[in-house]
């Protein structure tokens, strides 16, 4: 009964160690998965101001080529130059804002799959644990009985 007795505590014993490197194991992904988010977040944001300044730029300079234009008193030039430099900001802008949208929005989901099945692991690991646990009290349960047989039949016999 004894041996059964501690046979337990190291069951149990190992399934608490089992448990808290689970707990470990899962933190440490976690944690992975968030630098992995925040730097796609921060090449994103990269992203975005090369755009921007790219539109300045572009800008700028559709400016200029207007400026001069107009100098010349070239009015059709003028119109012509806005009108590319619109259709252009109007495209790029667009387009960078849809692709920047996409990877967020992949980013995020990717998240909430991974935190997802990190809850499905560790409630699954749970559920195992505590059938683990409840095994574990059946068998001490079982032992408890044993020993108070024993002791009844030793007392019988005196």
């Amino acid at each position: 009964a004894r041996e059964k007795a501690a046979a337990v505590e190291v069951v149990e014993a190992e399934m608490a160690a089992a448990l808290e490197a689970l707990a470990d194991e899962m933190r440490a992904v976690e944690n992975d998965k968030m630098e992995a988010l925040e730097a796609a977040t921060a090449a994103a944001a990269r992203e975005q101001a090369a755009v921007t300044q790219e539109l300045r730029e572009n800008m700028s300079r559709a400016m200029h080529e207007a400026a001069m234009a107009h100098t010349a008193d070239k009015a059709a030039v003028v119109q012509v130059a806005e009108g590319r430099m619109h259709a252009a900001i109007a495209t790029a802008t667009s387009e960078k804002s849809k692709a920047l949208e996409a990877a967020v929005a992949e980013a995020a989901e990717e998240k909430a799959a991974v935190l997802q099945a990190m809850e499905v692991e560790h409630a699954l690991a749970l559920e195992g644990l505590r059938k683990e646990v409840a095994a574990a009290e059946r068998i001490a349960a079982a032992a408890k009985a044993a020993e108070l047989m024993a002791a009844e039949r030793a007392a019988a016999l005196e």
